[in-house]
């Protein structure tokens, strides 16, 4: 029986907790992908193809959903945590419990007596960066207190109000400490916080001390990093070079590398399961955003509580917070385990992992495989029953350069992961340009083409393959459904849906001027071997500029004032199934596609409406 393709929307859900222990950039609503695998996969146990594994939605929820599911990432820190994920409802939480019970004993026994500030064990230290003031030479520390307008601070000595010019990376001083009641370590809960200010030298003190102490316990090189960061895009973005970044272990604090690295040391030396390791090493590669130099303190949001690294870049704050790694370890374990039950809750059998064949042969029900999806020569012609994906949006992030910040530690321990990923075959193209391996969106697009290819080959015919996909680069677009085209996919009618973003969400999200828009289109493409694939619409002679046109017309018969996210969404709507019927897979553009860029899109848009605080008004 044909299925017709999903003719709306749901209400998108916030992630379940399976999908918050460890952090992973731009995950789809898990609910979402589970209303379209149910959609077109009523019958159990078939298998679920997704190209672009990523953090693992698709893959997850096929399983929860009886299904077989075969993941393919280039990243190693996307593959470690769609397998941990998928691993969480196995997990044995009777025995990592007491290991657990164990391990904090004996870390309160080793660190708690050097986390200890005036009679009390240490939370959290906040650190600021200095400089000097470029009137009167005077140091002046770059914190909330010094601060007199929007990237300003002024120099208490003087009163000269500045912009601070690049600061180094090792030019911090502490400025705050909060200690919590003692035994708040053993039991992994930071209780009775008291925050002070007892001086900075006093803090200097007490962490060369505590630096000194860890190095007498053999930690000293632990805490000297060692990965290098590469000349990339992010390293550019943030000019983190310039600043003294060079090492990915700089952004873990100096004393928690040690820490960090003397709890991956004691769970690998013991004698649970390598499986069992991995559940836990997983947990610590979860805590490391949680004290990091990218943590920091709103006190209207969080009060005293610190707020974990939640932003895709390395922007580094002038003032950070330096939590105990200890307890940011404990407090992930205490997720981890609420979504171990989560999990168990879903599956009545629990998922097994595989090789590819093990799963196309129904032996095992899942495979993640640590490749590009160029090639996936397992994957049998034809033996794939849906295929569920979420490719990389252009530009908008740069997966394997961030997830260094994990692998990093994570190479550490487990020696099949690398600490930089290799991103030759990572479809990223690169907002900065110049540096080793930078892509184009010519290359993007070439690694779309041969994936959408593959995905082709391996899907069976007259099944569809589904991919969510969102940006506001015309470029980006036209790489990506050039590439489902060229791969002979069919776009039918009322194949696009836009599906909104998840409302608790939205407040962390830029979407203001600049095309951005909270959600995503889902394109239902479909396999049809008898079809031809069009090469042109019968109706070709027209150019974006008429669709728009047309578009912003109706808009401005119908409103005065529409937001910036709504404006974006009824033009591409509009403009998206054309842009794919025009699509010539023989040429790099056509006259539809002639003088398309951001700027003139929008230059445009400014013919009918002015933009002012969010909003476009008619003019």
């Amino acid at each position: 029986m044909l299925i017709q393709p999903l003719e709306s929307s749901i209400k998108a859900e916030a992630h379940d907790p399976e999908y918050t222990v460890h952090r992973y950039f731009a995950r789809r609503p898990h609910n979402v992908i589970n209303n379209a695998i149910r959609h077109y996969l009523p019958e159990k146990n078939s298998l679920v193809f997704d190209p672009f594994g990523g953090g693992g939605t698709m893959l997850y929820e096929a399983l929860t959903l009886g299904h077989r599911a075969v993941a393919c990432d280039t990243s190693d820190l996307a593959c470690f945590v769609m397998e941990q994920e998928a691993l969480m409802a196995s997990a044995n939480l009777e025995e990592l419990s007491g290991f657990i019970g164990q391990l904090m004993a004996h870390l309160s026994d080793i660190f708690a007596p050097l986390y200890s500030f005036n009679g009390s064990e240490v939370y959290w230290i906040e650190w600021s960066s200095y400089t000097l003031c470029p009137q009167c030479g005077s140091q002046v520390l770059l914190s909330p207190f010094n601060t007199c307008g929007s990237g300003k601070y002024i120099c208490k000595e003087c009163a000269e109000e500045f912009r601070p010019a690049r600061v180094n990376a090792n030019h911090i001083l502490p400025v705050e400490i909060c200690c919590v009641e003692n035994g708040s370590i053993k039991s992994g809960r930071a209780q009775h916080q008291v925050r002070s200010a007892p001086g900075t030298a006093a803090i200097i003190q007490y962490y060369e001390g505590l630096c000194k102490e860890l190095g007498h316990l053999g930690l000293k090189p632990a805490m000297e990093p060692k990965t290098k960061i590469p000349d990339c895009n992010m390293q550019r973005e943030s000019a983190l070079h310039k600043k003294g970044f060079c090492f990915f272990e700089q952004f873990i604090p100096t004393a928690s590398r040690a820490i960090i690295y003397y709890i991956g040391n004691y769970i690998n030396s013991s004698g649970l399961t390598q499986r069992q390791k991995e559940q836990l090493l997983f947990v610590l590669s979860a805590s490391l955003r949680y004290c990091s130099r990218f943590s920091t303190l709103n006190k209207a949001w969080r009060g005293d509580r610190p707020m974990e690294w939640a932003k895709s870049n390395f922007w580094t704050p002038y003032t950070f917070v330096e939590v105990n790694p200890i307890i940011t370890f404990y407090e992930r374990w205490l997720s981890y385990t609420t979504a171990a039950k989560k999990a168990q809750s879903k599956f009545s059998t629990m998922p097994a992992p595989g090789t590819c064949k093990e799963v196309v042969h129904n032996e095992k029900n899942f495979s993640v495989i640590n490749a590009s999806s160029e090639s996936v020569p397992d994957l049998p012609n034809e033996s794939v029953d849906f295929i569920v994906t979420d490719p990389p949006y252009g530009s908008y992030l740069h997966y394997g350069e961030l997830s260094a910040f994990w692998t990093a530690w994570l190479s550490k321990f487990i020696p099949r992961i690398k600490p930089v990923p290799n991103r030759a075959s990572e479809a990223v193209p690169a907002r900065k340009k110049g540096y080793p391996g930078w892509k184009s969106f010519d290359e993007y697009e070439k690694i779309l083409s041969a994936v959408f290819s593959e995905c082709y080959r391996v899907l069976k015919n007259e099944h569809y393959c589904v991919v969510t996909f969102n940006n506001k680069e015309p470029e980006a677009w036209i790489a990506f459904l050039r590439a489902a085209k060229r791969a002979g996919f069919h776009l039918p009618d009322k194949g696009i849906v836009f599906q909104d973003g998840v409302s608790a969400y939205k407040k962390t999200i830029d979407s203001r001027r600049g095309g951005a828009i909270f959600g995503d289109f889902i394109y239902s493409f479909y396999k049809d071997s008898s079809r031809v694939p069009l090469i042109l619409s019968e109706d070709h002679t027209n150019t974006w500029k008429e669709n728009l046109d047309k578009n912003l017309k109706l808009l401005a018969q119908s409103c005065d004032k529409i937001s910036n996210v709504e404006l974006y969404t009824k033009v591409y709507f509009s403009l998206l199934p054309e842009l794919y019927n025009t699509i010539d897979v023989n040429q790099s553009d056509g006259t539809f596609f002639k003088d398309l860029s951001f700027k003139n899109f929008e230059a445009k848009i400014e013919e009918y409406f002015r933009y002012k605080n969010g909003f476009w008004i008619k003019e």
